[in-house]
């Protein structure tokens, strides 16, 4: 039990522990009907007024920073709930808009109303990786110590989905390939530099925005490019590669850890940027072998390393393996649910 404190939870993790969460919806849905509930969904000004007027009644208080009304919850525990530092946010994920006036906007706003929000609600953020600690820290001038490193498990059923998926490959591939993917932070730029005059296949998985920029840079139309394609066949892809390149842009937030796991899982060697989003996932030599960021050439040299030696390939796929065979998703939950504890042993 969590130091028997009453907890209130709006987040996937709330069913997880349901012995000592109280989710919010089914919270509402008792105490004043299902109606009332549908209303409590319909926006994030009325959610945010519903999780305060539940909340009064809880030591802790338990969601994950994308939910609908988590903004408006913050600030509203502030000004009315009474109680200090009681808010447990998983997964604290918020860089800055890159768009400036948005930013711009975006500053105003945390200055006045989120940053001093956060300062008197916020018990414990849950962050992904070790640099996004100070950075969040200086961004929304909270203590650091109100934040927590929980990493994401590197290890995932990923490659029985895949397994159990019917299969149909839309493209004709080489025996041999190297593959790069992803939706946010892809260094295509230095990849596809890294692959031009490379005798390897490289295969590029986009998202529609991204399609006419990695056309763009296809120019000797070696790379074969598909794009808006399911996980499942996204998996299958992967688990055919010989290397996965983890080419990535300069983030300090946490970036790639799902893109990291699953080639780990499919017995795919990793050549990846260093990056601070990957602090404490990926470690040279161990799980993958680390290249600087925009370096085209080391890149290339790490992927051909891998590509024409075998030995090499295994024996860093033995040793990925071995790193990530603790990094389970039930001992990551087993490690938030401690950290909720340690939040309301101290309420």
């Amino acid at each position: 039990m969590m130091n028997e404190k009453k907890i209130l939870g709006d987040t996937w993790y709330a069913s997880q522990f349901s012995k000592e969460v109280v989710n919010l919806d089914d919270h509402i849905a008792a105490r004043y009907g299902n109606p009332i509930l549908k209303i409590s969904k319909k926006s994030k000004l009325i959610r945010g007024i519903f999780f305060v007027v539940a909340g009064r009644e809880f030591d802790v208080i338990v969601t994950e920073l994308s939910h609908t009304g988590v903004y408006m919850l913050v600030i509203f525990d502030a000004l009315f709930s009474g109680k200090k530092n009681r808010i447990v946010l998983i997964g604290f994920i918020l860089p800055p808009p890159q768009n400036k006036f948005k930013k711009f906007i975006w500053s105003i706003y945390v200055k006045l109303f989120f940053g001093p929000g956060l300062n008197r609600s916020l018990a414990k953020a849950h962050v992904l990786t070790l640099s996004e600690i100070d950075y969040y820290s200086n961004l929304y001038r909270v203590p650091a110590e109100r934040f927590s490193f929980v990493p994401w498990p590197l290890h995932s059923k990923s490659k029985e989905e895949a397994e159990n998926h019917d299969f149909k490959p839309a493209v004709k591939l080489d025996e041999q390939y190297v593959m790069v993917s992803g939706l946010l932070n892809v260094d295509w730029e230095t990849i596809f530099s890294a692959a031009e005059k490379s005798k390897w296949q490289l295969l590029a998985v986009c998202v529609e925005k991204q399609l006419d920029e990695v056309k763009r840079l296809n120019k000797n139309g070696k790379a074969v490019i598909l794009n808006d394609i399911s996980k499942e066949d996204h998996d299958h892809y992967v688990k055919g590669a010989t290397v996965y390149a983890l080419c990535l842009k300069e983030s300090a937030v946490s970036v790639g850890q799902i893109r990291l796991m699953t080639s780990i899982d499919n017995g795919v060697p990793v050549v990846a940027t260093k990056v601070p989003g990957l602090d404490g996932y990926a470690i040279n030599g161990i799980n993958a072998i680390m290249v600087a960021p925009n370096d085209a050439a080391e890149f290339k040299i790490a992927i051909d390393k891998l590509m024409t030696n075998q030995e090499l390939r295994s024996k860093l796929i033995g040793s990925a393996k071995e790193h990530q065979k603790n990094s389970t998703f039930e001992n990551y939950l087993e490690k938030v649910k401690t950290m909720i504890g340690e939040v309301a042993a101290t309420i």
